[in-house]
């Protein structure tokens, strides 16, 4: 008896034991094919490991939860969640899960509920915070907008065209063919992007097949498009984009790069044709810095150099695939900002060309834009249909193409243009800055009524911050002298050398050396205000396309931009000589807030201290400041800067939901602050100071 409780007793634990090291190959086996993006593997590996675990174990949950996010399956992730965060030992990541999870299925608050919670935590240091509190603010804004309606319906393609990989855009060819990329795994097993060709059969499609190996190589290729006759195929393999001859299909590879130089390699994409003489891309020195670009045709057949797109569609954040309507006016693009749904969302703009600029971008509401990516926005010829490339719940898995009906015909797809008004726009000449122009100043004559006089920005060095010209200086003292009602305005702008707080806070010591110079030589403090804006508005570009720094551009932008203001009227005549750049050298950020700032303007306080202040949200929003009274030792930092009440007091009530504590809305006219005792004089003109008056 003793011996058959003894055998039975090993054979218990040789049947555990080996029962534990089945387990835990199966566990090795689902945490490997997470790690390599096999989503449906790791899927299957795992439940098979909960149905045969007596006990399972709370990590089995979390790889499971991990599985079914990439396969867009949000609400069987947050299932899996709930029963892993349960444990008390679970990851701090899995907060961040649950919070991506919520934000993808719309629950916009238990989205916000799970960031905050994440940023509370020791493992949110080990991560970007700087993207946790952008999707934080996107999971906000979304929030505030669910409700705005919707002018399409979105559907994605079902298998064999989409699958639980990284799909690219649907190109329509010749006959009943279609053309795409995806990341699905070829008939070796290896996964990596290749192009395909399917066939449209009545109602069904054929199964995908892989073009030759003129086209696929064991790099990335992604499909561009087609030339208007078919005969050409534009692709991207890995960073450089590529055209060869299609309509001999096979035979060697004649491929050879689309008017692209090697300085454009840092990272090149999402190229968009719109003719054959004339098309769009994206480049920046990393693919969280991207901006769009165009290159036209010369009459010579050469290509022109590239030239950035001017603000407000080029912005701090990331700009990405392009699309230009028929009309030639009409822009979509996807945009990474705060202000948006989460991650890239679909943005409009037109060019006025009566105005020579482009319209405020708009982003297009949910379901165009959505809670995950939304790249490649396409519209169809007849302007009811389009698609878009999205990861979203309700996907198969990864990026899928999705189909878009609109309830109305998109009339920017109908008309044709004759001419593109924003290439005649960009034409510039490039000169040096003018440091003598303030020359003029010398011959300032107070009791004359016809004065006049010319400002142009000061330049200072980047080793020591020393003027250019001190002559400048000099003559703009004597001015405040004659005329001792002006008050001045002293806006600071650095290159970019710097993170974005750090920049605030150097530019303004830059313009308080310059305010402290004036004081000392007895200006009034009470007449000298002073904004920092660190690299927000460069007049020219900092870098170059391989992202290298751009010496020339950056000394443009180490300036400083003086604006007068009169308490009392004077005869003076007041005009501002800004240097004429180049397209290549040109940043439109610096003439789009010149004119952005004019008038009644609303910015948000956030945080006063006599210290550098250092948060994400200052990289994470447009139109940062900060700004300070000569002599005062504080620095108060702001935020926006909105054309009305509503719109500043809606941000700062985002900005409240986000963590901010203590904010306050300042009013200002072309720049300068609004005080209260000035309200009564400014209502009849400003009638939107009525609701900023009780504040």
């Amino acid at each position: 008896m003793n011996i058959t409780r003894l055998f039975l007793l090993t054979f218990s634990v040789l049947f555990v034991s080996l029962s534990l090291r089945g387990q835990k190959k199966q566990w090795q086996a689902s945490e490997l094919a997470l790690s390599q993006g096999d989503y449906q593997l790791a899927k299957t590996k795992v439940q098979e490991l909960l149905q045969s675990a007596k006990k399972p174990k709370p990590n089995y949950y979390y790889t499971l939860a991990q599985a079914h996010f990439g396969l867009n399956e949000f609400d069987s992730c947050l299932q899996s969640l709930q029963i892993y965060l349960q444990d008390k030992n679970h990851k701090d990541q899995a907060l961040f899960l649950a919070a991506r999870a919520f934000h993808y299925e719309s629950n916009y608050q238990q989205a916000m509920h799970y960031y905050k919670l994440f940023l509370k935590t020791k493992g949110s240091q080990k991560t970007n915070r700087k993207k946790v509190k952008r999707l934080l603010l996107q999971a906000v804004f979304a929030e505030r907008n669910a409700a705005v309606s919707s002018p399409a319906i979105a559907s994605p393609y079902q298998s064999p065209i989409n699958t639980r990989y990284d799909e690219g855009p649907l190109f329509k060819g010749n006959k009943a063919y279609y053309y795409f990329s995806s990341d699905r795994p070829d008939s070796s097993g290896q996964k990596n992007g290749q192009i395909y060709q399917i066939e449209r059969k009545e109602r069904s499609w054929s199964q995908p097949q892989p073009l030759s190996e003129r086209y696929n190589s064991p790099e990335e290729e992604c499909l561009l498009g087609f030339s208007s006759d078919y005969d050409q195929l534009f692709f991207q393999r890995d960073s450089q984009g590529l055209v060869d001859n299609f309509s001999d299909g096979y035979g060697q590879s004649l491929a050879v790069p689309i008017a692209l130089d090697s300085q454009y390699h840092s990272w090149t994409g999402d190229h968009y044709f719109f003719s054959d003489s004339l098309f769009f891309f994206v480049a920046g020195p990393h693919a969280q810095d991207l901006d769009i670009y165009y290159r036209k045709r010369n009459a010579d057949g050469s290509w022109s150099a590239a030239i950035a797109l001017a603000g407000p569609i080029n912005t701090r954040a990331a700009e990405r695939t392009p699309f230009l309507a028929a009309d030639g006016k009409t822009l979509f693009f996807s945009r990474l900002s705060a202000e948006g749904l989460g991650d890239y969302d679909v943005y409009e703009s037109v060019y006025e060309a009566e105005k020579g600029q482009w319209t405020s971008p708009r982003l297009l509401p949910a379901p165009i834009s959505s809670p995950g990516d939304d790249l490649f926005f396409r519209l169809s010829a007849n302007g009811l249909a389009g698609q878009l490339l999205s990861r979203r719940a309700g996907g198969i898995g990864g990026l899928d193409i999705y189909q878009l009906y609109f309830r109305q015909e998109r009339k920017a797809q109908l008309a044709v243009s004759a001419s593109l008004g924003f290439l005649q726009g960009a034409a510039q000449k490039l000169a040096p800055p003018k440091p003598s122009d303030l020359a003029i100043l010398s011959a300032l004559d107070s009791s004359s009524a016809e004065t006049k006089i010319m400002l142009s920005p000061l330049y200072y060095t980047a080793e020591t911050g020393q003027w250019q010209d001190q002559r400048q200086i000099d003559r703009l003292l004597r001015l405040l002298q004659d005329y001792p009602d002006l008050k001045l305005l002293i806006e600071a702008h650095a290159d970019a050398q710097y993170e974005t707080s750090r920049g605030l806070f150097l530019s303004l010591q830059q313009g308080q050396q310059l305010a402290k110079n004036l004081i000392t030589k007895g200006v009034s403090s009470q007449r000298i205000y002073l904004r920092g804006c660190g690299m927000a508005y460069p007049q020219a570009q900092n870098f170059s396309f391989d992202g290298s720094p751009n010496l020339a551009g950056q000394q443009f932008n180490r300036r400083i931009e003086l604006r007068l203001f009169q308490s009392k009227q004077t005869a003076l005549g007041l005009s501002y000589n800004w240097p004429e750049l180049s397209t290549i050298l040109l940043a439109a950020e610096a003439k789009n807030f010149r004119t952005e700032s004019q008038g009644l303007r609303y910015r948000i306080a956030v945080h006063s201290s006599s210290q550098l202040f250092n948060d994400p949200v200052l990289s994470q929003l447009a139109n940062v400041a900060a700004e300070k009274q000569a002599e005062a030792p504080e620095i108060t930092y702001y935020l926006g800067l909105e054309r009305n009440f509503k719109a500043a007091n809606a941000l700062k009530e985002t900005l409240e939901e986000s963590g901010f504590e203590n904010l306050y809305i300042q009013a200002y006219i072309d720049g300068w602050p609004i005080e209260k005792e000035q309200l009564p004089a400014l209502l009849q003109h400003y009638p939107d100071l009525n609701n900023y008056k009780g504040l």
